[in-house]
C-alpha cells in the first residue's frame, strides 16, 4: 500500500484491534475532547464489535491511520417502499494529509462500494458544496414547526393535562408501532431501538398512556428532533414537555409525510418552515426506480391523479433519473421537466424522511 494521502492509498475495513486508534484520530479531527465522544454520541454506529467496526472504512500509512469514511447501512421506508441506503459519516483526513487528494480519493472508492454493496441512495450530512462534487445533493423534505404554549391555549382550549414519563426499554413496541404511523424513515429493528434508547445527545418523553412519544436534544429540550402518535396526544405531550423544562417556545421536526400530525402542528404553530434532510445521491437508478416509482404513483393516486399509473411505463433511464431526482426532493428539481416529460409534471417530492436521531 502506498503512503496516506498519495494517488492509489486504498480504503480497507477498520478491525476492531483498531478501534480505539479510530476513535483518537476522529476525535482529534473534529475537535472533540472526550476521547471516546463518537461511541458515546454516535452509539448507533460506533459499537465495538466486528461486524459495526467494518462499516469504517480507513486509509492507514506509517503514522497509523490517514483518513476514515463511514459506509452505514440503513433501510429508509417511504410509504410502502423500502429503499436500501449507504449511510455516510465520519469523514476525516489527518492534518498532515490534507489537501494532497486522499478526500477525493476515498470518495471515489466509496461509490464504487456503494454500487458494489447493492444502495439504492446514499446519504450523508455536510457542506453542500464539497459533496456535490461527487454526486450528493440536497434532496427529502422535512418540517419545522415553531410552537408556543401562548398558541396552544389559544387553538386548542380543550387540552387536558397530561401525564409524561421518561422512555423505558420496555416501551420499545409501542414505540415502533407509533414510530410507523410517520409514513416515512429509517427502519429501525427491535435491537435498535434500546441502543437509540441510551443515545447521551436525546432525552425520551411518553405519555402515560403510551399514546404519543418524543425525542428532544439533551442540550436543548426546546428542540424536538422526532415526535410521535395521534395528533392531540401530541399536543398534550408537548404541552407537558414545555412545562417539565420551563418552555415557552419549541422547534418540532417532523416528516413532510406526517399528514394528520402536521395538521393539528400547523394549527397551534406560530410559524413553520419547509427544509431539505441534508444530501442524496442516487446510487442506482433502475433499483430505484422499481421500488418507488410504484409509490409515487400511488400517492399521486391517492390524491386524485387518474394518470398516475402511467409513470409506471417510463423506460428510460435518464427520464428516469429525472423523475427521481424530483421525487426525492432534490432542490435544483423545481424547475419544469424538459417538453418529453411534461406530462408528469405533477410529480411531488414523496417525503422521504431521516429523523436526527438515525443520523449518522
Amino acid at each position: 500500500m502506498r503512503q496516506g494521502g498519495e494517488s492509489g492509498a486504498s480504503l480497507r475495513p477498520c478491525t476492531l484491534a483498531e478501534f480505539d486508534g479510530l476513535q483518537d484520530m476522529l476525535s482529534t479531527a473534529f475537535g472533540k475532547k472526550e476521547r471516546d465522544w463518537f461511541a458515546i454520541y454516535r452509539p448507533q454506529i460506533f459499537q465495538r464489535s466486528a461486524g459495526s467496526v467494518r462499516c469504517h472504512r480507513i486509509v492507514t500509512d506509517r503514522k497509523g491511520i490517514a483518513g476514515v469514511i463511514g459506509i452505514y447501512p440503513l433501510r429508509f421506508r417511504v410509504g410502502r417502499a423500502v429503499l436500501n441506503v449507504g449511510g455516510v459519516g465520519s469523514v476525516a483526513v489527518r492534518r498532515d494529509q490534507r489537501g494532497r487528494g486522499l478526500m477525493s480519493s476515498m470518495f471515489r472508492q466509496t461509490i464504487r462500494e456503494l454500487e458494489r454493496e447493492g444502495c439504492d441512495i446514499s446519504w450523508l450530512g455536510g457542506p453542500r458544496f464539497r459533496y456535490a462534487l461527487f454526486g450528493w445533493d440536497h434532496g427529502g423534505r422535512h418540517v419545522r414547526f415553531t410552537v408556543s404554549r401562548r398558541n396552544v391555549r389559544r387553538w386548542m382550549p380543550g387540552l387536558g393535562p397530561c401525564a409524561i414519563r421518561p422512555v423505558r426499554h420496555s416501551d420499545t413496541p409501542v414505540l415502533r408501532r407509533l414510530y410507523a404511523t410517520l409514513g416515512s424513515g429509517v427502519v429501525r429493528s427491535a435491537c435498535q431501538w434500546p441502543v437509540l434508547l441510551d443515545h447521551a445527545e436525546y432525552v425520551w418523553e411518553i405519555t402515560s398512556d403510551r399514546r404519543a412519544y418524543l425525542a428532544a436534544f439533551r442540550w436543548g429540550p426546546d428542540q424536538v428532533a422526532e415526535v410521535a402518535g395521534a395528533p392531540r396526544s401530541v399536543a398534550g405531550l408537548l404541552e407537558a414537555h414545555a412545562r417539565r423544562w420551563k418552555l415557552e417556545r419549541r422547534r418540532v421536526n417532523t416528516p413532510q409525510s406526517a399528514r394528520q400530525l402536521d395538521s393539528v402542528l400547523f394549527r397551534i404553530a406560530d410559524d413553520f418552515a419547509v427544509q431539505h434532510n441534508h444530501q442524496v445521491r442516487v446510487v442506482n437508478v433502475q433499483s430505484t426506480w422499481r421500488k418507488l416509482a410504484p409509490e409515487i404513483a400511488r400517492q399521486a393516486r391517492a390524491a386524485g391523479n387518474r394518470d398516475a399509473r402511467t409513470l409506471l411505463r417510463v423506460r428510460s433511464p435518464g427520464d428516469q433519473a429525472l423523475i427521481l431526482r424530483r421525487a426525492l426532493g432534490f432542490m435544483d428539481s423545481v424547475p419544469p421537466f424538459p417538453a418529453s416529460l411534461s406530462r408528469f409534471e405533477w410529480v411531488r417530492p414523496v417525503g422521504w424522511w431521516m429523523s436526527y436521531v438515525d443520523g449518522v
